[in-house]
């Protein structure tokens, strides 16, 4: 029979767990890794170490402890290593979660914390929102957050509607001009998908860069913009449709224009699309 253990927590952060009447305390690093633990008597009884990705790279001491790796946020690592972290499942070893992440294909399927574990963690499994605060990058500290940093250090061009950034060795989608309708922010997310899944952070915080950027990969990024632009411009013409059907249309045909004057400019072809409902 499994034996039962009591787990404190402060703030939402585990401090100490008790199992059969011996309590331990949790003490943690700026991520919120358990790297030892403490009897009531203040000896120490366990310690541990890790890899970037939570495996256990030394330890001491036999105290039966889930909450290792970023213990403190509450991730639960079980016998064979896998560690449960509310709504998915980590494989440490693996370097990935094990089922995809619900903002995919914004984000990466199965990649944890956007492959920077050493400063981030993702207490829910379902969004990276904490960075460890001695790590923070100034982009992140920025008032309003990265893309405000990006609309005011990196000056985009009055003309820029969104962009990747890098901050602090993370891609991010910054829409620095939102279109009337919000059915057309998925379009205009389609469109920075595609130079996210190209671009890198190598060069640090800033712009996105790939690695031969050029008109080939801006016309398959507007080609996708298009796509998702007709599939709104029939959305329009549905009665339950929540926008009035003239200033919808109105909307979506601006934007069908614009895109398909740069299909012709980085595409140097006219599809066919761009005639219907002109």
């Amino acid at each position: 029979m499994a034996m039962s253990m009591r787990v404190s927590n402060m703030g939402g952060r585990v401090i100490a767990t008790k199992r059969a009447g011996v309590r331990s305390y949790h003490q943690h690093d700026a991520l919120g890794n358990t790297i030892a633990l403490i009897n009531d008597s203040g000896v120490v009884t366990d310690t541990y170490t890790y890899w970037p990705y939570g495996e256990l790279r030394t330890s001491t001491g036999s105290t039966t402890n889930p909450f290792k790796f970023c213990g403190a946020w509450g991730y639960y690592t079980d016998t064979t290593g896998r560690t449960y972290v509310r709504a998915r499942t980590l494989r440490p070893g693996l370097t990935r979660w094990m089922t995809v992440d619900p903002l995919w294909p914004e984000e990466s399927p199965y990649k944890y914390c956007n492959g920077s574990p050493i400063y981030r963690v993702d207490p829910t499994g379902l969004q990276l929102n904490i960075v460890v605060g001695c790590l923070i990058p100034p982009c992140a500290r920025f008032p309003g957050g990265p893309c405000e940093w990006a609309r005011k250090k990196l000056n985009p061009s009055k003309t820029t509607v969104a962009t990747v950034i890098c901050c602090g060795g993370v891609k991010r989608t910054c829409i620095f001009r939102p279109p009337f309708l919000t059915e057309l922010l998925v379009c205009i997310a389609a469109h920075e998908q595609v130079h996210h899944s190209q671009c890198n952070c190598n060069k640090g915080d800033g712009y996105c860069l790939g690695p031969v950027p050029g008109w080939d990969e801006e016309c398959v990024a507007y080609k996708r913009e298009l796509k998702c632009v007709l599939a709104v411009f029939w959305k329009c013409q549905m009665k339950s449709f929540p926008h009035p059907r003239l200033e919808c249309l109105a909307e979506v045909r601006k934007h069908k224009r614009n895109t398909c004057n740069q299909i012709f400019r980085y595409c140097l072809e006219t599809p066919k699309e761009c005639s219907w409902g002109t």
